[in-house]
């Protein structure tokens, strides 16, 4: 069998075919060139199948296509693919899920969100999340957030079916070892020079525990009262009794017993009267600074073993959309999950299919004194002639770390709140129509064209702010 390429169910002869298969998170690509009158054009959105041998190694729609000209009524089309996240991605979810099991979550996300996706080769039942919440993203995103929190990976195949498995059980189809036939042109080239084992993060603020200022004595007549911090969820007592706390500016004067100055830090009396000797106390959070700090001692002590010194590779990182300091120990690990070692990156070709992104791929080779695994994060196929295929297969360093959890911590950090009290503000635009009317009792309103008469029998009728002459 050959290389056939089918669009929207036609058979087409192609020419300079090359598919890229990126991480999942990313979508798939193809592009060819295909012959033909203009009239018989494939258009945008088109479905697209290519199997080799009978194996499909692509299906997805047309995104777009480049038409050129060559002689008579032939065209040379370039066109560009995608494959199914395009169909994914159509609507946003927002679902909060509590003790669910993997599975439940990603079929219920396909059936609330989708049409045609099925999840045959989702772990069934997977890992339990105690709470997932899903602020108006796409699948794809809440798919990345949920392998995250898993340790699982995912993607769709060509035949629309989700796959959500563990990492470690994605094994590439060959090995590459000593006089393997199966692999030419490898490179692997280590980098120590991007190396950061202590990760400084500074971030925003957060709210301290409730702090209880130091009681204050009120002198007879006293109008104003300091306060150490600048202040929230403030509360008042005086004597013991709770009293009413408005904001000056903002609450009018003579409807609390205090107003609270927040920028000048006081609490000054509104309608209480101090005749001297009450005990006032405040309660309040205030602002801190998020500073963290994380490190890996294990990387340090293999950079003493190496360069000697102390082995500190330092990185200062500052993100002001930080607000607790869990986020900040999470950025600061996931820069470590990705720089606290040498960074391995390699390539290699290989004619074998069944290479994808993704893999984890063992190379144990004598003369190179490598016995590790990789990921697979990259693989380009190109048509070479004759219809064979060559890979063109990239790899790095296998860590479930920087990758996902740093993109997680900045989607948390732009992420709106889903609010109980929302009201959704629908608009459809209606063009084309030269008259409205509302129905339920209300009145016609009705396009005229000047020039207007008034008056009893004048035709058209002129319209004069909400009467109409008549």
């Amino acid at each position: 069998m050959a290389l056939v390429c089918n669009i929207n169910a036609v058979s087409k002869e192609i020419s300079q075919l090359v598919i890229s298969d990126l991480l999942t998170k990313e979508a798939n690509t193809a592009s060819f060139v295909y012959y033909d009158t203009y009239a018989s054009r494939p258009t945008e959105g088109q479905e697209v199948e290519i199997t080799k041998d009978g194996t499909e190694i692509f299906n997805g729609r047309i995104v777009s296509i480049e038409a050129q000209k060559i002689a008579g009524s032939n065209f040379m089309f370039t066109i560009e693919c995608t494959d199914w996240q395009v169909d994914l991605d159509k609507k946003l979810a927002v679902q909060t899920y509590e003790d669910k099991s993997l599975y439940y979550i990603v079929n219920d996300l396909i059936t609330r969100y989708t049409s045609g996706f099925t999840v045959t080769n989702v772990t069934n039942p997977g890992p339990t999340l105690d709470k997932v919440q899903f602020n108006y993203q796409y699948i794809s995103e809440c798919f990345e957030e949920l392998a995250e929190l898993t340790g699982y990976d995912w993607y769709v195949d060509y035949a629309k079916d989700i796959h959500f498995f563990p990492i470690e059980t994605n094994d590439a189809p060959y090995e590459l070892t000593d006089n393997g036939t199966h692999f030419a042109d490898l490179i692997i080239t280590p980098d120590n020079t991007q190396i950061a084992n202590r990760i400084w993060v500074r971030g925003g603020y957060y709210y301290s525990a409730e702090y209880t200022q130091d009681t204050i004595t009120a002198v007879a007549g006293q109008t104003e009262f300091p306060i150490v911090y600048f202040p929230h969820e403030l509360s008042v007592t005086v004597g013991g009794v709770a009293k009413t706390v408005g904001i000056e500016f903002v609450d009018d004067a003579g409807g609390h017993d205090f107003l609270l100055n927040y920028n000048e830090k006081l609490l000054k009396v509104d309608t209480i009267t101090m005749s001297g000797g009450e005990a006032v106390v405040m309660k309040y959070k205030f602002e801190v600074p998020i500073l963290s700090m994380v490190q890996d001692t294990v990387s340090q002590a293999i950079c003493v073993a190496a360069e000697g010194g102390d082995g500190i590779h330092e990185k200062y990182i500052k993100e002001d959309k930080i607000s607790t300091l869990d986020q900040a120990r999470e950025r600061g690990q996931a820069e470590l999950m990705e720089y606290a070692y040498q960074i391995v990156e390699g390539s290699f070709t290989s004619h074998n299919a069944g290479w994808r992104t993704g893999q984890r791929l063992h190379i144990d080779l004598t003369d190179r004194n490598i016995d590790e695994y990789y990921m697979i994060r990259e693989v380009e196929i190109e048509c070479i002639g004759g219809e064979k295929m060559l890979y063109h297969v990239t790899f790095a360093t296998l860590k479930q770390g920087f990758t996902w959890l740093l993109i997680k911590i900045l989607d948390d950090l732009k992420k709106g709140e889903i609010r109980d009290d929302e009201i959704l503000d629908e608009l459809a635009v209606i063009t084309g129509i030269d008259e409205v009317t509302i129905t339920d009792g209300t009145p016609s309103l009705e396009q005229y064209t000047p020039n207007f008469q008034y008056g009893p029998g004048g035709s058209p009728q002129g319209v004069y702010n909400e009467a109409q002459y008549g």
